[in-house]
C-alpha cells in the first residue's frame, strides 16, 4: 500500500536533485548551491516553490530559474549566519525564538553589503514562509519541540520584523527614488529606433533560408519592438511563446457594445492590435 507514496517521494527527490544540479556557482557567493542542496529546510522551501509552478507544459521559460534565485537568496542568508556564528548549524536550528535576532541581524548585514534594500524585504517574505514550513514538518512528524520553536520564531517575527527591517528598507528605497532622476528617452530617438527595427525585420523576412544566427537576431529585434510598443519589461516579453500569438484573442470577438463606444482611432487600433 505504501508503494505509490514511495514512488511520489522518489520522483520529488529526483526533481530536487535536478533542480539543485542546475544551480551555478558564483564568485560572489561560492558554496551556496551545495549549502542549499544539503539543508533539509531549504530543500523543503525549494520543493514548495516548485510545486507552485504546476505542470511543466504550463511553465514559462524562466520559472524554474526564478525559483533557483529565491533558493539562492535563502542560501546566502544561511551562509551569513554561519559567518556570524561558529557553529555550522542547519537553517532549522536558527528558526527558533532564541536565534531570532541572529537571523534579523544577518538579513540586515546582507542587505547593507549588497546595497539592496529590496533584498531585506525579500528575505523577510521567505523567512516567514520557512518558519511555517518548519512548523508543518513538526506537525507531520509529531515533533512538539519543532512546532514550539517555529511558533516562537513567528511570534517574534510578527512583533519586530516590520519595525526593525521592513520599514527601514522601505524608507531607504523611498529616499533613493526621490533623489534619483528619471531619464526619459527622446521621442525622436524612439522613432529612429522603431524605423531601424522595422527595416531590419523586413530585410530578414526577405531571406529565403535564414541561418540560426540571423533568426536569433530577428527574434531579439522583434522582442524589442514589442517591448517598445506595449511599454513592457523585456523579461515579460522574452517569456512569450509563439503559441501566445497564434492563440491570441481574435479581433472579431470584441463585444459590439464596447466596440461602438470607441472613437475612430480606438476602433482602428482594435483592428490592428491583438490581446496576448
Amino acid at each position: 500500500m505504501l508503494f505509490p507514496f514511495m514512488k511520489d517521494i522518489d520522483e520529488d527527490d529526483a526533481l530536487l536533485e535536478s533542480f539543485f544540479d542546475g544551480m551555478k556557482e558564483t564568485n560572489a557567493n561560492p558554496g551556496v548551491p551545495l549549502l542549499c542542496k544539503n539543508d533539509p529546510l531549504i530543500r523543503e522551501f525549494a520543493s514548495s516553490k516548485l510545486c507552485r509552478l504546476g505542470e511543466k507544459k504550463e511553465q514559462r521559460v524562466k520559472d524554474v530559474d526564478n525559483v533557483r534565485t529565491k533558493v539562492r537568496t535563502v542560501g546566502r542568508l544561511l551562509k551569513q549566519l554561519h559567518q556570524n556564528n561558529e557553529a555550522k548549524s542547519p537553517l532549522s536550528e536558527f528558526i527558533t525564538g532564541m536565534n531570532f535576532m541572529k537571523v534579523l541581524n544577518a538579513t540586515k548585514n546582507i542587505s547593507l553589503e549588497s546595497d539592496s534594500p529590496q533584498l531585506a524585504l525579500t528575505i523577510g517574505h521567505y523567512i516567514k514562509h520557512i518558519a511555517l514550513l518548519k512548523s508543518s514538518i513538526g506537525v507531520q512528524t509529531e515533533d512538539e519541540q519543532m512546532i514550539k520553536e517555529a511558533r516562537h520564531f513567528t511570534e517574534l517575527y510578527n512583533a519586530h520584523w516590520n519595525d526593525r527591517v521592513s520599514c527601514v528598507a522601505k524608507r531607504r528605497q523611498q529616499m533613493r527614488h526621490i533623489n534619483k532622476p528619471t531619464k526619459v528617452p527622446l521621442t525622436s530617438d524612439l522613432i529612429k529606433l522603431k524605423d531601424w527595427l522595422l527595416q531590419q525585420l523586413r530585410n530578414v523576412i526577405k531571406v529565403e533560408n535564414p541561418t540560426r544566427v540571423l533568426w536569433e537576431k530577428a527574434a531579439n529585434m522583434a522582442m524589442v519592438r514589442i517591448a517598445m510598443f506595449n511599454k513592457r519589461r523585456i523579461a515579460e516579453v522574452s517569456e512569450m511563446k509563439v503559441t501566445d500569438f497564434t492563440e491570441m484573442e481574435a479581433q472579431d470577438d470584441i463585444d459590439s457594445e464596447i466596440y461602438n463606444a470607441l472613437d475612430m482611432s480606438e476602433k482602428i487600433l482594435s483592428k490592428r492590435c491583438g490581446i496576448v
